[in-house]
C-alpha cells in the first residue's frame, strides 16, 4: 500500500510464531515508519500513545479507502511529496489535534448501562 512517496512496508508476521526474531523482524521493517501492513493480518500501527496510534490508523484507513475510490491499484493515485507528507504530520499531530480526535472518536462509542 503506497500512500506517500514512501510505501508502508509488507511484513508477514503469522499470529502463530510471536518471537523475539519476529518482533525485531517487524521493528527493523517498520525503520522510520509509524505503520506497517501485516499480510492476511492488517496493519501494525506505532505511536508514542495509544491516542496518537488511534489517530493515525484511522487516517489511514480513511486515506485507503480514498486511494481505492480513485481506482488504486488499477491506475496511479497521485501522492504527497516528502514535504507535503512532514508537513501534514507537524499539522496533525499536535497533541491538541490528537487529543480532539481522541475525544471525538470516544464521544461516539455506546455507553455502557450503569455508568
Amino acid at each position: 500500500m503506497r500512500t506517500t512517496r514512501r510505501a508502508v512496508p509488507d511484513r508477514h508476521v503469522p499470529a502463530h510464531d510471536r518471537d523475539a526474531a519476529k518482533a525485531n523482524s517487524l521493528a527493523a521493517a517498520l525503520g522510520p515508519h509509524r505503520a506497517a501492513l501485516l499480510r492476511a493480518h492488517g496493519a501494525v500501527v506505532v505511536a508514542d500513545s495509544v491516542a496518537r496510534a488511534v489517530m493515525i490508523a484511522i487516517y489511514m484507513a480513511e486515506n485507503a479507502a480514498v486511494a481505492l475510490a480513485c481506482g488504486a491499484p488499477h491506475r496511479t493515485v497521485p501522492s504527497l511529496s516528502q514535504g507535503e507528507v512532514e508537513e501534514t504530520a507537524r499539522r496533525l499531530l499536535t497533541p491538541a489535534t490528537v487529543a480532539r480526535v481522541w475525544a471525538g472518536r470516544v464521544g461516539r462509542l455506546p455507553q455502557q448501562r450503569g455508568q
